[in-house]
């Protein structure tokens, strides 16, 4: 998102574009990770690093991890 809100900060309505949009954009990058997976480089760890980072992180809106905050 651009504007870098959490999304229980918005709107009702942009509940099912934003899961919708989540849904196209991990797919997109198990696809580029599978696309990568013969020749290995530091971008491909760094994105599989991250991506676990993110993935694990136990509240709901990871935004605030994102935006470099640990507290929720």
């Amino acid at each position: 998102m651009t504007a870098n809100a959490p999304a229980s900060k918005l709107p009702g309505a942009l509940s099912l574009p934003l899961q919708i949009l989540g849904a196209f954009v991990i797919i997109a990058c198990v696809v580029g990770l599978w696309v990568k997976r013969d020749r290995p480089d530091s971008l491909l760890c760094y994105l599989l690093g991250f991506g676990c980072i993110v993935f694990a992180y136990p509240w709901n809106d990871a935004t605030a991890l994102v935006a470099g905050s640990a507290v929720p």
